[in-house]
């Protein structure tokens, strides 16, 4: 099953800060409630992850400020800013220091080093407390893995393999992104807006309604622009 997680209202924990860490950030889709990132050094495609990803949030511009300062200044332990609706933390310390307090008080934890012993011990430890683990080294100890995304406006393709090969996973979301029609995502959008509407009047969709909708000429009409007679088309098939 694939789930996707709101990271806005967790507390997410990177340990290392790699280039595996740098595309993690990269295709986050939200800014976590809290991001704490603990590492012996910070590479330089991390550095440029974490300042986009902090550019997106409503983090003052002399925090932004002082974090370029902290990553050029090798000697500085820790960073830390809080902006209106997130917490980011940034340490420089031995992965061996790493506390217990650490993984505890976090919700999603990603075991990014490239140690494989440090990270089996440290998923396996999260997994015993009942987080949400991706170990990048092994699958074995995750009981969570990213997956190829393809975002579009109103909805978001997602592809897993069944074995490690990402790349391989990102290639069939993009080809099977390309094979969809442009106005899927407008069709969407008024689906969506359909049943909003039948909520707010206080009915309900009827069972069976939205697999009426797809056998429908709902979508045939979107492609033709012609949104009032879909959204008709679809409250004849709910209701």
């Amino acid at each position: 099953m694939i789930v996707d997680l709101d990271i806005s209202k967790l507390k997410v924990l990177f340990i290392g800060a790699g280039e595996i860490t740098a595309r993690k950030l990269t295709n986050l889709c939200n800014v976590p409630n809290e991001l704490r990132i603990v590492s012996e050094s910070f590479s330089a495609s991390a550095e440029s992850s974490i300042l986009t990803l902090v550019s997106t949030s409503d983090m003052r511009h002399n925090s932004i400020d002082e974090l370029r300062e902290f990553f050029r200044d090798r000697a500085a332990l820790k960073f830390e800013a809080h902006a209106q609706r997130s917490i980011f933390i940034l340490e420089r310390c031995k992965i061996g220091e790493l506390g217990d307090g650490e993984v505890l008080k976090s919700d999603l934890i990603f075991c990014c080093t490239n140690d494989k012993l440090i990270n089996h011990d440290i998923a396996t430890f999260a997994l015993k407390h009942g987080k949400i683990v991706n170990n990048v080294s092994e699958m074995a100890s995750s009981n969570m893995r990213n997956v190829a995304t393809k975002r579009y406006r109103h909805f978001s393709l997602a592809v897993s393999s069944k074995v490690p090969v990402p790349a391989l996973s990102k290639w069939i979301c993009e080809m099977a992104g390309s094979k969809l029609l442009p106005e899927l995502d407008e069709f969407v959008r008024v689906c969506s807006k359909v049943r909003t509407d039948i909520k707010l009047e206080g009915r309900r969709v009827r069972d069976g309604g939205w697999n009426l909708v797809m056998a429908s000429k709902a979508f045939e009409l979107i492609v033709a622009d012609e949104e009032n007679l879909a959204i008709s088309e679809i409250r004849q098939c709910l209701l």
